[in-house]
């Protein structure tokens, strides 16, 4: 049953999972989601001024968290709004949306394309995912159309454009192979019998964010052409994690010192003037 044109409680319906059952999803979503995090590291360590994808990974890991559990415990779609301020249907489609529109950024990286069509390009990219997940999030082929975008992108601008820099063999490898695991999850997510418990889903999800770590790390990115590119290994992420966790608090205290600096200085002005 579809309720006022949603779909999550047709699918609610169809995984009538147990207390236990409920809570192994739970668990196995919020593995899912820090797999995203990931890829936070790798733009925070060597891209730290693309703060647009970091943020859209940050924001669609939350999303797919709040969509997951709305759907493991049971949440109706007529009355989520309550307590998750959206619909569970919302959640699902605002997730597809940042995953896609990041995914289009980083093939833009890839390609490589020229700094004054990047706006141009994105923006249209960004209309296209918008506008057919405004449509319908859960069908596969308007989740397709915006991938098969972002490839003829990737593969028009090979053909058109020089590439500065040089490839890392290894990374490039790593961002195809687990690209080919997220197709695989991501054609079998469509079967409710094969999915029951949402395996394939997880598979497809932490699959692409394995792809997108490797592949921002695809281009050389070192300033001395002799010396090798730093790069971050999967193994390191919850390190590095914790390292920049306690760098944002450092940088928060830095701004706060300085805040209270300039209004103790400002004090003293008014005091003596």
């Amino acid at each position: 049953m579809i309720v006022d044109g949603l779909h999550t409680d047709e699918i609610i319906l169809t995984h009538n999972f147990t207390s236990a059952e409920q809570w192994l999803v739970f668990i196995a979503t919020i593995i899912t989601a820090f797999s995203f995090y990931a890829v936070v590291v790798v733009l925070w360590k060597l891209h730290k001024k693309r703060g647009l994808d970091i943020v859209l990974i940050k924001v669609s890991a939350l999303c797919f968290l709040i969509y997951r559990s709305s759907i493991a415990f049971r949440l109706k779609a007529a009355t989520s709004a309550e307590y998750i301020f959206l619909p569970t249907d919302s959640w699902h489609k605002l997730s597809n949306v940042f995953m896609l529109i990041e995914y289009c950024s980083l093939i833009i990286f890839l390609a490589r394309i020229q700094e004054q069509l990047v706006g141009y390009i994105l923006a249209i990219g960004i209309s296209i995912i918008i506008i057919l997940q405004e449509k319908d999030s859960f069908s596969y082929q308007y989740a397709l159309i915006p991938m098969l975008f972002n490839n003829l992108v990737l593969i028009g601008s090979s053909a058109l454009y020089d590439k500065p820099g040089s490839f890392n063999p290894t990374m490039v490898m790593y961002g195809a192979f687990w690209y080919m695991v997220s197709v695989v999850g991501f054609l079998l997510t469509f079967s409710e019998t094969l999915d029951y418990y949402f395996f394939f889903d997880d598979l497809f999800m932490v699959a692409t964010c394995f792809s997108m770590f490797y592949s921002w790390q695809s281009f050389q990115v070192s300033a001395d052409p002799k010396k090798p590119a730093p790069t971050v290994d999967l193994i390191d992420t919850p390190r590095a994690l914790v390292e920049i966790v306690r760098e944002i608090y450092d940088d928060f205290k830095s701004w706060r010192d300085e805040v209270r600096a300039i209004v103790a200085k400002r004090r003293l002005e008014i005091k003596f003037s």
